[in-house]
C-alpha cells in the first residue's frame, strides 16, 4: 500500500509543478547576488547563494503551499469519494492512515530536496563554487561556529550543502500533515492549499515574540537561525523531535477521524 501512495504522489503532475514553482523561487531568492556575480561585481560561493535563498522571504512564503501541492487532489478526492472507507474494508485503518501520512510527508520532502538539488546543479553550471580558491574564509561570518562550518573546515564542504539541504527538506513535514488533517473538515482544495499559508503567517506572530514558544516552532528561518544553526547537529536533531511530533499528533487525529467516520475499520 505505501508503495502506491508513494507512486501517486511522487509521479503525478502536480509534483512536477511543485519542483518548478520551488526551483525559480531559489533563483528569485538569490537574484541579486546572481546579477552581481554575472556583472562580475560580486562572487559568491555556492553555499552562500543557497542559504541566501533559504533566508529569503519568498521561500518562506511559498514553501507551505509548494510542499503540498502533490498531495492535495488525492487527499480530497479520496475524502470526498469515500475511497479510504472501502480500502480500509480490504486492509486496516492504522495501514492505510500510515501509507498516506508516509506518502505525503515523503513527497514534501521530495519536492523540496529535488528542487533544491536542481537549484545547486544551476549555480555550479553558471559558475558559482562551493569553496572558492584561497576564499575558504567567505562563509565563516554566516557558518562560523555550526557543524556547517566544521565540515568546511574538514574539506567537506559538499557534505555540508547537503545536510543544509537535508535539513530545509525536513521543514516540509509539518506543512503535508497539517493539510493531511485539515483534509478531513473540507473538500475545497483551494481552502487546503491555505489553510497550512494562514498557520505559517500565525505562528510568526504567536511563536517569534515569546522566549517560550521558540523551541516548538517548525518555521524555516527558525530552523537556520544562529541558535540552532550553532546546536549539536546544526539542528537536525531539533528538527527530527519537531517533525517527529508533528507526526505523532497529526497520526492520531487522523485515525481518531477516521474511526469516527468509518466505524467498521
Amino acid at each position: 500500500m505505501i508503495r502506491a501512495e508513494l507512486k501517486k504522489t511522487l509521479f503525478c503532475t502536480e509534483m512536477i509543478i511543485s519542483i518548478i514553482i520551488m526551483f525559480v523561487c531559489h533563483i528569485c531568492g538569490a537574484w541579486n547576488y546572481l546579477i552581481d556575480y554575472l556583472k562580475g561585481i560580486y562572487t559568491p560561493t555556492l553555499l552562500n547563494m543557497f542559504m541566501t535563498s533559504i533566508y529569503s522571504g519568498i521561500i518562506t512564503i511559498i514553501l507551505p503551499i509548494i510542499c503540498i501541492l502533490p498531495v492535495v487532489n488525492g487527499l480530497i478526492n479520496e475524502n470526498a469519494s469515500g475511497y479510504g472507507g472501502i480500502i480500509m474494508i480490504r486492509t486496516r485503518r492504522n495501514r492505510y492512515v500510515t501509507a498516506k501520512i508516509i506518502s505525503s510527508v515523503v513527497s514534501g520532502i521530495y519536492s523540496v530536496f529535488f528542487s533544491s538539488v536542481l537549484y545547486v546543479l544551476f549555480l555550479y553550471v553558471v559558475g558559482f563554487r562551493i569553496v572558492l580558491p584561497n576564499e575558504k574564509m567567505a562563509d565563516k561570518g554566516l557558518l562560523d561556529g555550526s557543524v556547517y562550518w566544521t565540515l568546511i573546515e574538514k574539506n567537506l564542504p559538499w557534505l555540508s550543502l547537503l545536510l543544509i539541504i537535508v535539513i530545509f527538506s525536513m521543514t516540509t513535514i509539518s506543512w503535508t500533515v497539517i493539510a493531511f488533517m485539515a483534509s478531513m473538515y473540507t473538500k475545497n482544495k483551494y481552502i487546503l492549499i491555505v489553510v497550512p499559508f494562514l498557520i505559517e503567517k500565525l505562528l510568526i506572530f504567536v511563536c517569534y515574540p515569546f522566549n517560550e514558544l521558540y523551541y516548538v516552532n517548525p518555521l524555516t528561518w527558525q530552523i537556520f537561525s544562529g541558535t540552532m544553526m550553532n546546536s549539536s547537529c546544526g539542528g537536525l536533531i531539533y528538527e527530527i523531535i519537531v517533525q517527529g511530533i508533528f507526526i505523532l499528533v497529526g497520526s492520531v487525529v487522523i485515525s481518531l477521524n477516521y474511526r469516527r467516520r468509518y466505524r467498521y475499520a
